[in-house]
């Protein structure tokens, strides 16, 4: 897929992204309470930027994840590569939610995902997902949370805004909806002449 096979972009999108299997279509389908994003037990199952119209006004979009997908090097590369391109070059992405699994303690390839972000000025935030799992033998989410907010304000020199979700109990949704609404109100696409 390359951007030209993209919905024209007149209407501020908000990209989804996170590690494989961290519940980017769970989320998405919490948020609109419908059922748009498919759901799999299988991690990598988005392997394009899948755009989803919501009130005919903006776009939730479902990115690959990253992570252990299993699919070949050069396919990962090039979920890589057309990710990479939308964040920098999509002229109506309003915002990046990072995905971060809150059961589990700070990733390094999530810290690193947060770090590009910073470093290339693509405005995000981090929105915790399965805050109502604790693993037996791992911290709380509570203290995952504050522990990958460290590392990603140590990494980067940002703290940006984070949401705790579950898409299995809702909690988190009504913040996030309210967020995502004061974003689409003070975004204003740029004018592009051809």
């Amino acid at each position: 897929m390359e951007m030209k096979w993209l919905p024209p972009a007149d209407k501020p999108e908000f990209a989804f992204i996170g590690h494989s299997n961290v519940g980017k279509s769970s989320l998405i389908n919490l948020l609109s309470r419908l059922d748009m994003a498919r759901v799999s037990n299988k991690p990598g199952r988005t392997k394009t930027l899948n755009h989803f119209l919501i009130d005919r006004k903006w776009y939730m979009v479902d990115c690959p994840g990253y992570g252990y997908a299993k699919v070949s090097r050069d396919e990962r590369l090039k979920w890589h590569d057309l990710t990479k391109a939308y964040f920098e070059e999509r002229t109506s992405l309003a915002q990046v939610l990072l995905l971060i699994d809150a059961g589990h303690a700070p990733q390094a390839i999530d810290v690193e995902c947060a770090a590009w972000l910073a470093e290339n000025k693509v405005a995000f935030s981090l929105v915790y997902t399965k805050t109502d799992v604790h693993h037996p033998g791992l911290d709380a989410p509570a203290h995952n949370i504050a522990a990958f907010n460290n590392a990603v304000a140590t990494v980067s020199g940002v703290s940006p805004p984070y949401f705790p979700t579950s898409a299995t109990t809702g909690h988190g949704r009504e913040p996030l909806l309210k967020y995502l609404a004061q974003l689409k109100h003070a975004f204003k696409i740029p004018l592009v002449f051809h």
